[in-house]
């Protein structure tokens, strides 16, 4: 139940309060009010209909009328709001798709994945995942694309236990830290 408008320059949907619709609505009714000829009463577009009470009807109306489905903001929608968990499912579809491949006798460490995951929603100036949404987000994607299933038995060095990908490659180096 969120009122957004599209902001013309960035092309990205930015949250706006009842409020500030309210507000919206009456200086359509001022501009709707000088379009009209002079011989029309201007009285209500100008006074009732700008009142309070007809601003917060106005805007509970809208409430059901413009109600989007939820999908509307979603990974694979064409819709971009300034910020919210669907950029960061954005940029796990593209992490998947372009930096991952399959590559017999590879393994890929979860961690790797996530610190290269990481570097680029720092680069993108987005506030970091933890790392269990990170799995929640890439695990089903990669079990999609490379039918591959996260594993938590691996044996790196002497290590046992390790969670990741069989027969798969990072196409980039994690950054050390």
């Amino acid at each position: 139940m969120q009122f957004y408008y599209r902001e013309p320059v960035l092309q990205l949907y930015k949250p706006m309060t009842a409020e500030k619709l309210q507000n919206q609505f009456r200086a359509m009714l001022m501009r709707c009010a000088k379009e009209l000829p002079g011989e029309n009463s201007k009285l209500n577009l100008c006074c009732e209909f700008r009142s309070d009470k007809v601003a917060r009807s106005v805007v509970n109306r809208a409430k059901s009328v413009l109600a989007a489905s939820a999908d509307f903001f979603s990974a694979t929608s064409p819709h971009t709001r300034i910020i919210d968990i669907e950029l960061h499912e954005r940029i796990a579809r593209k992490f998947v798709d372009g930096l991952l491949a399959c590559e017999p006798g590879e393994t890929l460490l979860l961690k790797d994945a996530y610190d290269v995951f990481c570097g680029i929603v720092k680069q993108q100036s987005l506030e970091p995942v933890k790392r269990s949404e990170f799995s929640a987000m890439v695990v089903p994607l990669i079990r999609e694309q490379f039918n591959v299933a996260l594993r938590n038995d691996l044996q790196i060095d002497e290590r046992q236990g390790v969670r990741g990908w069989k027969d798969m490659k990072l196409l980039v180096q994690a950054d050390p830290e």
